[in-house]
């Protein structure tokens, strides 16, 4: 299996002869063993492949083939929904399950929205989306009900981005250098796909985990409950429902960061008598 990825994930990043034979062998054994062929794809390629380095790449290579492998695609649902992990988790393998289950949600509802899936694969579909909800939960000493902030997700996550402009996130914030590239995107806070990309090779596995510790951290212990229980909804929603890269929150920690360094900058500058120059 190894080499048959290799063989067709460089096959697809070159575009070569043989990526239809490749990509048809592949296909293949999705279909007849799809937890074997996509937890080697997800968990061994995804991040180790320089073809699959950010999540953007994942999502281009993966869902152009979900028309061609539903008949495995939704058997390996069934056993991400068997096999997920609710807890405050911290191990890398942690970080992908949760993006592995938002790449096969947005799989999901491609393929239900697609007018040439079958109606009785539409129903099993459905089926298998459903045991992707976040329902259970291994949350210890919580001061209010997880599952009351799951039902009303929406709500907490409005304008919880703000949250990132406590104090208690100054740790996780991005370096003066990481944000050389996001100038014009956090002036505009517009982000391009581009942009996304490079942020999201910013969101290594390390700053991941300090992200989501951090977070934990302060719903244990900020003694706000309105403001524990948005940082919770970010703790769920982070790669798990909404990509890392494309998260309000993930977006506002990026243009605190940038002010942070403005403000260093000035005060730097202000202390040396040296001009600013933007």
């Amino acid at each position: 299996m190894q080499n048959l990825l290799n063989a067709l994930l460089n096959a697809w990043q070159s575009n070569s002869a043989d990526l239809t034979f490749l990509r048809s062998r592949w296909r293949d054994f999705v279909n007849a063993n799809p937890v074997e062929t996509l937890d080697a794809t997800f968990f061994n390629m995804y991040q180790n492949h320089p073809t699959l380095l950010t999540f953007s790449q994942l999502r281009s290579f993966f869902l152009p083939q979900v028309p061609h492998i539903l008949n495995g695609l939704i058997p390996y649902i069934q056993h991400l929904g068997n096999s997920r992990n609710q807890g405050f988790d911290s191990e890398p393998l942690h970080f992908v399950t949760r993006e592995v289950r938002c790449l096969c949600r947005e799989a999901m509802l491609h393929a239900l929205n697609n007018p040439k899936t079958s109606s009785q694969t539409k129903a099993n579909l459905l089926r298998a989306l459903n045991l992707l909800r976040i329902t259970q939960f291994n949350y210890e000493n919580l001061s209010f009900s997880p599952e009351e902030v799951l039902v009303n997700l929406p709500f907490y996550l409005k304008k919880a981005d703000v949250l990132a402009e406590l104090p208690q996130f100054l740790p996780v914030i991005f370096t003066t250098d990481e944000l050389k590239c996001f100038k014009t995107p956090l002036s505009t806070y517009h982000f391009t796909e581009d942009d996304e990309i490079v942020l999201e090779k910013l969101l290594v596995m390390v700053r991941k985990k300090h992200i989501l510790q951090t977070l934990k951290h302060f719903v244990l212990t900020y003694p706000i409950e309105d403001y524990t229980k948005k940082a919770f909804a970010i703790y769920i929603s982070l790669g798990e429902i909404v990509p890392w890269a494309k998260h309000s929150f993930i977006r506002r920690l990026l243009a605190v960061s940038y002010q942070e360094s403005r403000v260093l900058a000035i005060t730097k500058n202000n202390r040396e008598g040296t001009p600013l120059h933007c």
